[in-house]
């Protein structure tokens, strides 16, 4: 057995988000293994109830919520290190500009850095192009230096910081190994002993029945916003509605598009959708629904692909993200659409609405191809990491 001592740090812990959820997941899975964890967060969401899903002997630590002064804040974190004897640090939020302050309470130590990417490399690219993507339409001139001003400084922005990062950092993981190309490209030259995949697990509580009563149910799970291609969804969804309308749309999450999703309803004359707002546990949605239904414009890797799987539920998502087909094995358990035709993702998703057979048999696959990502696998990738770094 391991004896050593880990720092989860983030950003914001305990919260509802993927990495959140993951943090736990993956903390409850080593603290089982003997590996003493506590967790470092600048601020938290409902923490009292979220809380009571951590193994007991997790401590959390937060900064006085008064008290913003970085040299305060160094001093709190260097002292959790030395009384919890810290041998591993894991910077489990990696795009939140907190680095700067670990980092200088690391230097000089021997504490170790795991350095975690929840997203692809490039996501704040990704991210710029999507924004820019109907403005460069309207406008194309102002927009175009605009853009180009951005795109310059995002990258330069994220070369220094990635570089940063992985050059401090004893071990750099990517949630797939189709983003190590990605990140080749934006910092150079990687050193491959540094660098490894683990896939995020799955972060819902697996059903003992694996069998499921489905009912003519296309679900949308997830915040609705530009990444998450709400836009394409209900435009797919207007195509599909009137030709069955015995099937609804029941869309789980909220966000800044909320009001555009209520405008498309009333603009397509949409009958069969249903909005259910935020849950924090999907489940039940999960477990009701045939097929799972995301258009996603980039991830670095889809929770709910998993979590729909795990309950028979079979995904159709846009191949438009690397690690969408880690998880899809298109035809076999799921769909892949080649990014934004929206008549091939209307198409393929009535054959799957039409064929009963295939989509049971794809349900099957499903369930059975999501135990690749249960917490026993992934943690122990997480045991093996924290052995390589013997630390004692």
């Amino acid at each position: 057995m391991i004896v050593m001592n880990v720092l989860m740090y983030l950003h914001r812990y305990p919260s509802y988000g993927g990495i959140e959820s993951v943090t736990t997941y993956i903390s409850n899975y080593l603290s089982e293994k003997g590996i003493k964890i506590s967790i470092f967060s600048f601020v938290s969401q409902d923490e009292e109830k979220l809380k009571s899903l951590l193994n007991h002997n997790i401590k959390i630590y937060h900064p006085l919520k008064d008290d913003n002064n970085e040299i305060t804040i160094k001093n709190y974190l260097s002292s959790i290190l030395k009384i919890e004897k810290i041998d591993v640090v894991i910077f489990q939020d990696s795009y939140a500009p907190i680095e700067q302050i670990l980092l200088n309470v690391l230097s000089g130590t021997n504490i170790k850095l795991c350095t975690v990417e929840h997203n692809v490399p490039n996501c704040f690219i990704k991210s710029l192009k999507q924004k820019y993507s109907t403005k460069l339409k309207w406008y194309p001139t102002k927009q175009c230096l605009s853009y180009l001003y951005w795109l310059f400084k995002i990258k330069i922005n994220i070369r220094k910081r990635h570089k940063l990062l992985f050059k401090r950092s004893d071990k750099y993981i990517l949630l797939s190994t189709k983003f190590y190309p990605i990140l080749k490209d934006i910092i150079g030259k990687t050193d491959k002993q540094k660098l490894l995949s683990i896939n995020n697990p799955i972060t819902i509580s697996i059903p003992v029945n694996k069998s499921f009563k489905k009912e003519k149910i296309c679900l949308f799970c997830g915040r609705l916003t530009e990444q998450k291609g709400i836009k394409y969804l209900m435009e797919i969804w207007s195509k599909i509605e009137s030709n069955n309308p015995e099937w609804k749309l029941v869309i789980v999450g909220d966000g800044p598009l909320k009001e555009f999703v209520l405008s498309a309803i009333t603009n397509y004359n949409l009958k069969n959708v249903i909005l259910e707002g935020f849950q924090s546990d999907p489940s039940i949605f999960y477990s009701k629904a045939s097929i799972l239904c995301m258009c996603s414009i980039f991830e670095g890797w889809m929770l709910s692909l998993v979590e729909a799987m795990v309950y028979g539920c079979v995904p159709i998502t846009f191949n438009s993200y690397e690690s969408a087909s880690d998880i899809i094995t298109s035809g076999i358990n799921g769909l892949l659409i080649k990014p934004f035709n929206i008549n091939e993702y209307v198409s393929k998703l009535q054959l799957l609405i039409s064929d009963s057979n295939k989509r049971q048999n794809m349900s099957i696959n499903a369930i059975q191809n999501a135990q690749r990502f249960s917490i026993n696998r992934i943690g122990n990738e997480w045991m093996t990491l924290l052995e390589t770094l013997n630390i004692k």
